[in-house]
C-alpha cells in the first residue's frame, strides 16, 4: 500500500480547501444543496470542516509553516464570514467565528497529536 507523501497530502489540502471556499460563495450566491434530505446544525459542520482542513495543514506541511497556514485557515473563514455579511446585508455571525475557531485549534490539536506519533514511531524504527 502506497504512503500518503507530503506533496500529495499539501494537493489533498488545497483541494479540501477549495472545496470549502467554493462551497461558501455559492451558498453566498443563493445556491444550496441537500444532501438526502439530512439536516446538519451549521455549527457542527463548520467545526468539522474547520478542524478537518487544519488537520490536513498540520500533517501535509513541517510545524512553522503548518502553524501558519492553520492561522491563515482561521483568518479565511474570518473573511468568509464578513463576506456572508456584506453579501446578505446582515450581522456578522460571531458564532460561527468562534466555531472555526474551536475548529482550527482542535484541528491543531489533532494535527500535532500525529505529528508526535509519528515522530515516536519514527524514532523506534531508526537504529
Amino acid at each position: 500500500m502506497r504512503i500518503l507523501i507530503s506533496s500529495r497530502m499539501r494537493i489533498v489540502w488545497f483541494l479540501f480547501l477549495g472545496t470549502t471556499v467554493s462551497a461558501s460563495i455559492l451558498q453566498c450566491a443563493g445556491i444550496s444543496v441537500t444532501f438526502n434530505r439530512f439536516v446538519v446544525d451549521h455549527g457542527w459542520a463548520h467545526f468539522l470542516v474547520y478542524a478537518t482542513a487544519t488537520t490536513l495543514c498540520m500533517i501535509a506541511w513541517r510545524y512553522r509553516t503548518a502553524l501558519v497556514l492553520a492561522c491563515g485557515v482561521f483568518g479565511l473563514s474570518v473573511g468568509l464570514s464578513f463576506l456572508h455579511s456584506m453579501i446578505f446585508r446582515n450581522a456578522i455571525d460571531y458564532f460561527g467565528i468562534v466555531v472555526n475557531l474551536f475548529g482550527t485549534i482542535a484541528g491543531v490539536l489533532l494535527g500535532l497529536n500525529i505529528f508526535v506519533l509519528r515522530s515516536r514511531t519514527n524514532s523506534h524504527l531508526a537504529p
